[in-house]
């Protein structure tokens, strides 16, 4: 059983005691983790219709207050409120799995679980501030079918992939020839998982690409890929791209897979521009991907995309 026991107003946590498993422990858990026992139980049994009483426990969380204050006489007005809350966590807490509720009372258990939910959200936040959106094979086949069908050196060429994720295009390459790529990546944990994938002639650098500086070699250079698709570091990361590939890596070929908003004509304008000046054009009509998705954190994301491909002129 779960007695409310109280609410600290400055660490803003209910107190609770967990009865009679452990009576001398106190346990001071934050509002969110009701929350969270109100989401999987309307989740996993929605014909119960006892939701949590939000408001009643935010009229609680107004004050400091324990249940010796109102034994006390103290914050009588409170009263009915403790006990409808109270009844509410003892009902949800019987039907969590026993799991849940072990590390809900454990605590050395709940930390565990609180440090791996924290994990997550920071894991999460890293995937949108670094635009982590991987394309599937069938996107990646796409571009491939367009960039090999162009008259280029496959067994000689250098292959870069300026922002490389966890490593989708390097089979799909070496599957069609390639035998050499390098790989950039910024994230330093999504690139140990790409140095990780066993494809031979592969070489991945953990850095920024848009501070990369071109091997000096007489390399033909084909660039292949997905630049992020937002970022919290540069206001139109994709241009900038664009920009360092033909500014400073001069590529054979440079082919993207992109948002569909770089296919409307005001942005290929933008685009065009960053290109003449290197002497590139576009290729072909942009493609449009069929049932377009991407991997965003490994939960499927159906998101329009295009591919663009551009050459340099002779």
């Amino acid at each position: 059983m779960i007695l409310l026991s109280g609410f600290d107003v400055d660490d803003e946590v209910l107190l609770l005691h967990a009865t009679p498993e452990v009576p001398s422990l106190l346990l001071r858990r934050p509002f969110t983790d009701l929350q969270a026992w109100d989401r999987y139980v309307h989740k996993h049994t929605p014909l119960i219709d006892d939701r949590l009483p939000t408001r009643r426990f935010k009229t609680l969380m107004t004050l400091s207050w324990t249940r010796q204050d109102l034994i006390d006489g103290k914050h009588l007005h409170l009263k009915k409120n403790v006990s409808l809350c109270e009844t509410w966590i003892q009902s949800t807490f019987r039907r969590l799995p026993l799991d849940m509720q072990r590390d809900f009372i454990d605590p050395e258990a709940y930390e565990a679980r609180r440090r791996v939910a924290a994990d997550r959200v920071a894991s999460t936040k890293a995937a949108k501030d670094f635009g982590q959106f991987f394309s599937p094979d069938s996107s990646i086949d796409i571009l491939l079918d367009i960039v090999f069908a162009i008259p280029i050196p496959v067994s000689s060429a250098l292959f870069l992939e300026p922002s490389c994720g966890n490593g989708n295009f390097f089979r799909p390459l070496v599957e069609r020839g390639a035998k050499r790529i390098l790989a950039y990546e910024l994230d330093p944990s999504v690139a140990t998982v790409a140095s990780a994938v066993d494809v031979p002639g592969t070489h991945v650098i953990c850095g920024d690409f848009l501070t990369s500086t071109k091997p000096d070699s007489d390399d033909v250079i084909v660039v292949v890929g997905n630049p992020p698709f937002s970022s919290s570091l540069h206001d139109d990361v994709i241009l900038s791209f664009f920009r360092h590939c033909v500014d400073t890596w001069q590529p054979a070929v440079l082919a993207f897979i992109l948002p569909d908003r770089c296919a409307k004509p005001a942005y290929v304008e933008v685009i065009e521009v960053t290109l003449s000046r290197g002497g590139y054009v576009i290729h072909r009509p942009i493609v449009a991907i069929p049932d377009s998705h991407f991997d965003f954190h490994g939960r499927r994301i159906n998101k329009p995309s295009v591919v663009l491909v551009c050459v340099k002129q002779s």
